[in-house]
Order: structure tokens, then C-alpha cells, then sequence
């Protein structure tokens, strides 16, 4: 076990094969981590770190990450690395110094350089990252990130990498570029991604074929491929889009009844109301929907109960009228509400209305 395991095994169990490593007054994480900083490689010190910072107690792991945080100017620059990308100030400053000193260039950090772009160069195009995608071996992280804006350019990376599968996949989840297939260059390169796949990868080409939104041109295509590669894998796949049609049609119209319900839901209650005449049915309608006019047209159909609740609301209405108001109707000889009021009440309490009986005695 090499001095640098022995260090880790004592930090994250408390036990050490040699314990001559340790000084009596060094066996404090705070010591110990100090020691490695002070006596170990830079070498040493990142694989002492990066194991001890994937211990299980987080308790722990906090504990060194303060630790590092504070002494950031001092930990290796792989260390900082990490914590600059996971968003670290004093990190990403150390890192931003070894940028302009050249310590750290795009080449040897493709990733970092991502992660940090918007801070490195906030008004910069993605021409670089670009370039990036077709060079040897660009990684698949970056791959991945770049994929939702240049998904053609992640697709040939993904290709020049080996991963014919995720090429694929990347190509026909974008179903904006592949409105016709007018581009030769394109329609070629889809025709080898297919080959490639169908013989190794047949049921993820399926499930991929079967998730994707495609153009009426490319479904042709894909079938044309496949009918010359597998015609078993033809026909799956015709079954597939037969299945996805008629369930895009019954979404689509369970999409437009329920617009239609909603519209009729909220059509305002006194629309509703305009071919009703059963006042039973109407005040039915009050009851859920609301709405005065609904009220109002019960009533007039003679129903007791919407009579009385009319003649409160009128009641209430007078009530919170401005005495002035008032007084102007009195002068013009107009209807106050309090009299609209004790008619409604009148009318319900000859059907027997107890309730409009006891407004009348007031």
C-alpha cells in the first residue's frame, strides 16, 4: 500500500498500516490534511483528495471541502479544477490566473473551458466548441451539451467516436432538420447510420424510430433502408408509425373535445340560460353557475325560492345604494329596489314562501 493509500485509508477509517506516518499530534483531520498538503506531490495530494472526497459520511466530506475551500490557493490545480466547474469563486479565480498564465489551455481541458465559457468569454460565439466536435476525439460530454443546439455536428461526433447508436439517435430527435431530405449529403449519411445500426442494434433503432416525430420524406426513407437491410424490421416499424398515427388522431381528438367542453364551461352562465325555461332548471343552474340574469329569469318563471333570493339581492343592492341615489329615483318617480324588492317577496310568499312571508311583516 503506497503512502498515499495509507493516508486515505486513515482518514476515511481511523486505522493506518504505518503509523509512523502520523505524528502523535497529527492524527486531527485538520492536522492531517495540512500534512498532506505541506509534505506530499502534487500527484499524491490530487489522489489523496479526490478519494477521500468520495467518502460515504457527508459529514465528513463537507468538513474537507471547507477545508479546500480555504486553502484553495494551495491544493492542486486538478483539485481546483473540480470545484471551479461545481461553481466555486475562489476556485474559478485560481483557474481564470492559470488561463491567462497558459497553465491550463483548451486542448488539455475541453470540458472546463465549457463549463466556464459564459465567464471566459461571455460575448464569444460557439465557434470553438464547434471546431471542438469535429476534431479526433472530441468527449462525449461536450457532445452531449452541444447536441440540443447542433444536433448535426453532435450526431458526427457521436459518429467519429463510435457511437453509431447515439448518432442516430441525435440525428432523428431533430425533427426540424429533417423536413426533406433534399440535402443528398444528408439523405447518405442516414442511409450508413441506418445500415450500421439495424444488424448490431436492431431494437434500439426500433424504440428510437418508435419515439421520434418524423416527416412524412423521412418515414419513406427509413423504410426504404430498412426494407433492403431487414424487411422483418420494415415491417415493425410501418406497424409502429400505424400505431402512433391512430394514437396521435385519438389524442387529437380527445384534445379537441376537451377544448370544446372547456369553451362550454366557460361560456358565462347567462348564455347558457337563454333557451331555458324551466325555472326549476334554471335555479339549478344559479345554484352552480351564479349569475344575476339567471336569477332573474327563474323568478319570472315563477319559481318561489329564486323570487325570494331575488328580492334579497335587490334588498341588499338598496341598502348599499348612496342615500342621494335613492333620493333621485324618489324625485323622478322610478322604482326603488327596496319596492322591486317587496314585490319578489309578495310573489314568493303566495306560493307559500315562509321566509318572503316574514320579509312582507317588516
Amino acid at each position: 500500500m503506497s503512502k498515499a493509500d495509507m493516508i486515505v485509508q486513515f482518514i476515511k477509517t481511523g486505522e493506518i498500516e504505518d503509523p509512523n506516518l502520523l505524528n502523535d499530534q497529527d492524527t486531527e483531520l485538520s492536522d492531517v490534511l495540512s500534512d498532506v498538503l505541506n509534505n506530499y506531490s502534487e500527484e499524491d495530494q490530487t489522489d489523496i483528495f479526490t478519494q477521500i472526497l468520495d467518502d460515504e459520511d457527508e459529514e465528513k466530506v463537507e468538513y474537507i471541502e471547507d477545508f479546500i475551500e480555504k486553502n484553495m490557493d494551495a491544493v492542486p490545480l486538478a483539485i481546483a479544477r473540480d470545484f471551479a466547474i461545481e461553481g466555486s469563486k475562489r476556485a474559478r479565480k485560481r483557474i481564470f490566473i492559470a488561463i491567462a498564465e497558459d497553465e491550463i489551455t483548451f486542448d488539455d481541458d475541453p470540458i472546463l473551458f465549457y463549463e466556464l465559457k459564459d465567464e471566459l468569454s461571455p460575448n464569444s460565439s460557439d465557434d470553438d466548441f464547434i471546431e471542438y466536435l469535429h476534431s479526433d476525439d472530441p468527449d462525449p460530454y461536450i457532445i452531449e451539451r452541444m447536441a440540443d443546439k447542433y444536433p448535426l455536428d453532435a450526431a458526427e461526433a457521436y459518429y467519429n467516436i463510435g457511437e453509431s447508436l447515439l448518432a442516430l439517435k441525435t440525428y432523428l430527435q431533430y425533427e426540424e432538420i429533417l423536413d426533406d431530405l433534399d440535402d443528398e449529403d444528408q439523405a447518405e449519411w442516414l442511409v450508413e447510420l441506418l445500415k450500421d445500426n439495424i444488424a448490431e442494434n436492431k431494437e434500439e433503432v426500433e424504440e428510437i424510430i418508435r419515439k421520434v416525430n418524423l416527416g412524412e420524406k423521412i418515414k419513406e426513407k427509413i423504410y426504404e433502408i430498412c426494407s433492403e437491410e431487414d424487411p422483418n424490421l420494415a415491417t415493425k416499424v410501418r406497424e409502429l408509425w400505424e400505431v402512433k398515427r391512430k394514437r396521435n388522431s385519438i389524442e387529437k381528438e380527445e384534445n379537441y373535445q376537451l377544448s370544446q367542453k372547456k369553451k362550454k364551461d366557460e361560456q358565462p352562465s347567462e348564455e347558457l340560460a337563454v333557451d331555458v325555461d324551466d325555472g326549476n332548471a334554471l335555479f339549478a343552474l344559479y345554484q352552480e353557475k351564479g349569475g344575476i340574469k339567471i336569477l332573474r329569469k327563474a323568478a319570472k318563471l315563477g319559481h318561489a325560492e329564486a323570487q325570494y333570493q331575488l328580492g334579497l339581492y335587490l334588498l341588499e343592492l338598496h341598502q348599499s345604494t348612496p342615500f342621494w341615489k335613492k333620493a333621485i329615483k324618489v324625485i323622478k318617480g322610478k322604482t326603488t329596489n327596496k319596492e322591486k324588492a317587496m314585490r319578489w317577496f309578495k310573489k314568493a310568499a303566495k306560493q307559500g314562501h315562509a321566509d318572503a312571508k316574514s320579509m312582507l311583516k317588516k
